[in-house]
């Protein structure tokens, strides 16, 4: 059964995809659940994460992103999520709010399969009445709304050690901005994330990788090392392949609290424009690393046990 779910749904995930990438995310192994419905938190009946990210520093106008995710859990096999988004560029708004579910199978004592489907609604808007024009009331520049709906899939599974996901956030290609001078879409995106556990207590590490994959651009990928001090402090360094070194750090501000903060450099010259981007997450019980501050694993302390009764 479990087999032919994974079937329909990697078909599903292959149907619809097409160009344009949306926004990195450089702390994405604590934030899937942004991309992926399928994302589960296993520590906390209740979990939740702030994330924001400042693009371009140096560059007027640059991507701001703003997001809120929460999950809860009901029992060992469902799990319920709520995403609220704010995507601004320029003039430009993508305010965006999204329900989701998901169902959790046991594969083994110590691991479980997640589905997960997610419907969200969104408002793009443009304010481009407050555009400077050499011409006083210019019809091309009124500030303009519209609305749209889309839905999102993806598989997520977890062990003591591993972790693997896959998702497509949106499925349809669909206008946000109909009737704008310059329309634009909504183009579905793949992820692929993969992470490892390694290591004792004391010193934890954990390597991880993100693809995204969208028809018509790049193959974009970031690997990451990180590292968990004494379950308190966190360190890690990325490399994104558009040339991007991604240093962070961050600190268990006490059980389940988290603080992460990020910061891409490009090293390319001709990115020299910008200073970099910023991006921080405050999160509570984010997932896989837990920070567990008595020295216990996860799975031998959390809410819900994975292994079979």
């Amino acid at each position: 059964m479990i087999k032919k779910v994974v079937h329909i749904l990697f078909l599903l995930l292959s149907s619809a995809i097409y160009s344009q990438n949306r926004i990195s995310y450089s702390q994405y192994m604590v934030n899937q659940g942004v991309f992926n419905p399928g994302f589960f938190n296993s520590e906390y009946q209740l979990s939740g994460n702030i994330y924001y990210r400042k693009q371009w520093i140096g560059i007027e106008g640059a991507p701001t992103t703003k997001s809120f995710i929460a999950n809860y859990n009901i029992g060992d096999a469902h799990g319920l999520k709520l995403n609220l988004y704010q995507d601004d560029i320029t003039v430009f708004k993508d305010l965006n709010f999204g329900l989701g579910y998901n169902w959790r199978t046991y594969t083994g004592e110590s691991s479980m399969l997640s589905f997960g489907v997610l419907v969200d609604y969104g408002i793009y808007s443009a304010a481009l009445g407050g555009v400077a024009t050499k011409v006083a009331n210019d019809p091309a520049f009124t500030s303009l709304s519209s609305s749209y709906l889309n839905f999102g899939t993806g598989v997520y599974w977890e062990s003591s050690n591993v972790f693997m996901g896959l998702s497509a956030p949106h499925l349809f290609n669909n206008s946000k901005n109909a009737g704008f001078i310059n329309p634009d879409v909504l183009f579905n995106h793949i992820y692929y994330t993969l992470g490892v556990r390694l290591g004792d207590f004391k010193m934890q590490f954990f390597p991880t990788a993100l693809v995204k994959y969208v028809l018509g651009s790049p193959l974009q990928f970031d690997v990451n090392a990180n590292f968990l001090y004494n379950y308190k402090f966190w360190y890690g360094i990325g490399y994104r392949n558009d040339n991007t070194i991604i240093p962070a750090i961050g600190m268990v501000l006490f059980e389940g609290l988290k603080l992460i903060y990020s910061y891409d450099i490009a090293v390319l010259a001709e990115t020299s424009h910008s200073s970099g981007s910023h991006e921080v997450t405050l999160g509570y019980s984010t997932s896989f690393y837990s920070g567990d501050q008595f020295g216990k694993r996860k799975y031998l302390t959390k809410r819900y046990n994975y292994k079979k009764q």
